[in-house]
């Protein structure tokens, strides 16, 4: 038809037009859908940088991808894979990846060309964004340490290992396994500084009875990091210094973040022990 000429001599949207209409005229002609789904897709494929724009181009072959050719589905679904990973929706960009894998399977000999352009394992990139967005952070871990460019903090790998690194630090902490936490958080500073990960690992000091400066360490992220106003009280705390963690714990309670009821408790229990007056400001 008219509609796939046009789309053979690279008038995208002049076959858009066309097929556009077609498809309302004659919606179960599976030939019309797959040309307007390719010339959707072609269309896509120039405007993923813009989201909004290319999501109903890229919706409109997802849907048709019952009649595309292998390499066809697998570019589809990699571009909704983007769109779905832009937009932090962990479970979308799950059931994409894996619809692309099984068209990537059928047709191995196009997968070079599946994301023109692209570097060549930014799909194993995009596997470990969807693992870190479902919580798989192993998984993202076995992916992100073979790649030379997760060595640098400023690529885009590097990056998303950095997050990995913490959040495996902090599930260590947590269970208790202070030696494996403090691998994670040094391989995460070593891939760049975050307030976060300052605070995290003089929280493992202060766990693990290191001598140091925590009280001050804390208070400087209180703004950053919302765990810091607490964790100043503590310290301040294990100083001998009640007043001064009184203030803290009291601060921590009026911020309203992590351990702020508990933070009320200990404040109130400091006033009537110590007898306080005022609310700690």
């Amino acid at each position: 038809g008219e509609g796939a000429a046009l789309l053979a001599a690279g008038r995208t949207d002049e076959a858009i037009a066309r097929l556009d209409a077609a498809a309302s005229a004659r919606p179960d002609d599976k030939a019309i859908k797959r040309n307007r789904a390719l010339a959707h897709l072609r269309r896509a494929a120039g405007t993923l940088d813009r989201r909004l724009e290319a999501a109903a181009d890229v919706q409109i072959a997802v849907e048709a991808d019952d009649l595309l050719e292998p390499i066809d589905v697998a570019r589809a679904h990699y571009a909704a894979l983007v769109l779905a990973l832009r937009r932090a929706r962990d479970r979308e960009a799950e059931g994409h990846l894996a619809r692309l894998d099984r068209a990537r399977r059928q047709a191995p000999e196009d997968a070079r060309l599946l994301a023109p352009g692209a570097p060549g394992r930014h799909l194993e990139l995009l596997t470990a964004y969807v693992n870190v967005l479902r919580g798989q952070d192993d998984r993202a871990l076995q992916l992100l340490t073979t790649r030379r460019d997760a060595r640098r903090g400023d690529t885009e790998a590097g990056r998303l290992l950095h997050i990995t690194h913490h959040r495996l630090g902090r599930a260590a902490a947590t269970k208790g396994d202070l030696r494996e936490a403090r691998t994670h958080f040094e391989a995460a500073r070593k891939l760049a500084q975050s307030p976060a990960l300052t605070h995290d690992i003089a929280v493992l000091d202060h766990l693990a009875g290191r001598r140091g400066r925590h009280a001050e360490t804390w208070a400087a992220l209180v703004n950053q990091v919302p765990e810091a106003r607490y964790n100043t009280g503590v310290a301040l705390e294990a100083q001998g210094k009640h007043r001064e963690a009184w203030q803290a714990f009291s601060a921590a309670a009026r911020a309203g973040g992590p351990h702020a009821k508990r933070a009320a408790e200990i404040a109130d229990a400091k006033r009537r022990v110590f007898g306080f007056e005022g609310g700690g400001e």
